[in-house]
């Protein structure tokens, strides 16, 4: 993702309104899939209940991720606009 900067040299955030979107879709996807296993859960004996049990497993365990990768993602976005801003003050583009 590169940096774009507006007129005044401070980051514009056009970029980053792709990685949230995506964010949202990363969730919503975890959310859904989790859903559809729950349900086979209550469908299902032997062999294929172990197996929906050890995708809803995976699926908790990719989630669990996802409040740290939101950390991660903000933590970007704001060092970005702080850099930026820092350059727009010192007067370099």
């Amino acid at each position: 993702m590169q940096l774009r900067k507006n007129k005044k040299g401070v980051a514009a955030l056009q970029g980053y309104a792709v990685a949230a979107i995506l964010f949202v879709v990363v969730t919503v996807t975890l959310v859904v899939g989790a859903r559809i296993l729950d349900q086979l859960d209550n469908n299902l004996s032997g062999q294929a209940l172990a197996a929906a049990a050890n995708g809803t497993d995976a699926i908790a365990e990719l989630s669990s991720w996802t409040p740290t990768a939101a950390i991660v993602v903000a933590a970007g976005i704001i060092i970005a606009i702080v850099v930026g801003a820092l350059g727009a003050f010192r007067g370099r583009n």
